[in-house]
């Protein structure tokens, strides 16, 4: 008999509802989830491309160098920043010492510039922290767009990264404490795991398969 993943959740959601334990055995222990704050107006108080205007092709994953970016909060005013290229997978973390827009616009630069020939589109979350956009665009070259608010489907590829990172990193965990050696491992475990949609390739071999081996080393 065929069973849809959707059924299987929808029977753990029910399993947990009667008191059940299946849920704690999920990877991705998924919560109710709820809004960050604000409304959508008050999300993104300092404009931006609306991914609307987004070329189609980024969606269709048809070339590497087309990004999506969050951050990742816990305890504390630390947080990680998130990149991930949206046709191999590809990964770079970085912490941040606070959630202000300069602070992830230093991190985006740093983590990016180097592979910039590889930078096309960034598509970001409606946060603050995003407001320099028109600064990290002129550093890497290349163009912003912002999803909609309230709709994390539109930066699919970067939701998923989150969900993985919190293997490592669970909520409420101090991400002040995280060194960056910690983080490299992090970052170099999820770049070189194989991938069921890459044909169980992993995103690493992808990405330099593309590109200058000798970037990424520098």
């Amino acid at each position: 008999m065929a069973i849809s993943a959707e059924r299987i959740y929808q029977h753990i959601a029910a399993d947990r509802q009667r008191g059940g334990t299946l849920w704690q055995r999920l990877r991705r222990r998924k919560q109710r989830r709820r809004h960050r704050c604000g409304t959508p107006r008050e999300r993104q108080r300092f404009g931006g491309r609306r991914i609307a205007r987004r070329p189609a092709r980024v969606a269709r994953r048809q070339r590497v160098g087309d990004w999506e970016g969050d951050t990742v909060v816990g305890k504390g005013a630390a947080r990680i920043l998130t990149l991930v290229e949206r046709k191999t997978g590809f990964v770079r973390l970085r912490r941040l010492p606070d959630g202000t827009a300069r602070a992830t616009t230093l991190a985006v630069t740093h983590a990016l510039h180097p592979l910039r020939s590889r930078v096309h589109t960034l598509t970001w979350d409606n946060g603050s922290e995003f407001a320099e956009y028109a600064l990290i665009d002129e550093v890497l070259t290349a163009c912003s767009y912002f999803a909609d608010p309230f709709s994390a489907w539109q930066r699919g590829s970067n939701e998923n990264l989150n969900g993985l990172l919190r293997q490592y990193l669970p909520k409420g965990c101090d991400l002040g404490a995280v060194s960056d050696q910690q983080l490299q491992q992090i970052e170099d475990r999820l770049n070189q795991r194989p991938r069921k949609r890459l044909g169980y390739r992993s995103p690493q071999s992808l990405f330099e398969a593309s590109f200058n081996r000798g970037a990424l080393q520098n």
